[in-house]
């Protein structure tokens, strides 16, 4: 609307005699002052001056602000679900170009789009989109366990479920397993951003997530994770663990005493015999097993 400064002032009364001679000759004026006529003929108990004063002001601010225009119900669930199906469409389309790696009976090794390399240990698997890597972005998610030999270059990141790592160049380990979470650095450093804690790590560390508590450990002198030479290896580790990591390692099913379940175990086990393994979980706590039918064993004490 035009004049709505001078209105303003009118109604205020702060108009001068000559700002008030020309509001006056505006078509602003002349309709307000119907308005205003009409009202002066009203009983004083009929008219509020002041809600009518605020009416007059909201009227003038509501027609400066933009107007908002309202979809019928059924337009906006129409529109709504156009753009599902595109953010699904796109969802799918991006997903369609990842690439799944996955080792099942043996670990498998792979040579990434950078030229680095990972080696995935038995029921672990990796994935990434190649179009990525090509623009430098060196992104890719891991569910369960692999040793990484990373060139220099940009950012590498490893995602998992606990936690992210992220690294230039370097050679570490992630185990990424249900309760568990470890990272162990043998060359350069890495960064890791767990559920509790970000730190760095340096070549000989390595840090673990178990059950919700975290801890870091220091001074490996190892090269390599163990399972590269077929073998396991626990530091300090809850039985509960060790076990889960015997029968996916074996594909069997093992039956323990409950009261073994939160026991530390350090040690380690072949993952190419069965028989050497069962012993080499169940000598260090004076238990014995026993087959209970095929890929089932029992654990315990004579």
């Amino acid at each position: 609307m035009q004049h709505q400064e001078e209105l303003l002032k009118w109604l205020n009364g702060d108009m001068n005699a000559e700002e008030l001679a020309a509001f006056k000759q505006t078509q602003t004026y002349k309709e307000y002052h119907k308005i205003a006529a009409y009202a002066s003929r009203l009983k004083p108990d009929t008219l509020d001056k002041e809600a009518a004063y605020k009416s007059f002001k909201t009227e003038i601010i509501q027609k400066q602000q933009p107007k908002v225009i309202k979809l019928p119900y059924k337009t906006w669930i129409s529109t709504a679900a156009a753009v599902l199906v595109i953010l699904i469409t796109s969802y799918i389309f991006l997903k369609s170009d990842q690439k799944i790696i996955k080792a099942t009976d043996d670990f498998v090794q792979i040579t990434l789009p950078d030229a680095s390399e990972a080696t995935l240990n038995n029921a672990s698997q990796i994935s990434y989109n190649p179009k990525d890597w090509e623009d430098g972005t060196r992104n890719l998610e891991l569910e369960g366990e692999a040793f990484f030999k990373v060139n220099k270059g940009s950012v590498f990141k490893v995602a998992t479920a606990q936690g992210t790592i992220q690294v230039l160049g370097t050679q570490f380990n992630v185990n990424h397993r249900k309760g568990y979470f470890e990272v162990s650095c043998y060359e350069g450093s890495v960064q890791v951003a767990a559920t509790l804690d970000t730190l760095i790590l340096k070549p000989g560390d390595t840090y673990r997530l178990i059950s919700g508590k975290s801890e870091l450990k220091i001074n490996n002198n190892q090269t390599q994770p163990s399972w590269l030479d077929y073998e396991l290896s626990f530091d300090e580790v809850p039985y509960h663990i060790v076990i889960a990591a015997l029968e996916r390692q074996f594909n069997i099913q093992i039956s323990y005493p409950a009261q073994l379940k939160d026991q530390v175990f350090t040690g380690s086990f072949s993952t190419k015999k069965l028989e050497s393994a069962l012993q080499g979980v169940t000598l260090p706590f004076g238990i014995t097993y026993k087959s209970d039918k095929d890929q089932s064993f029992i654990f315990y004490a004579e």
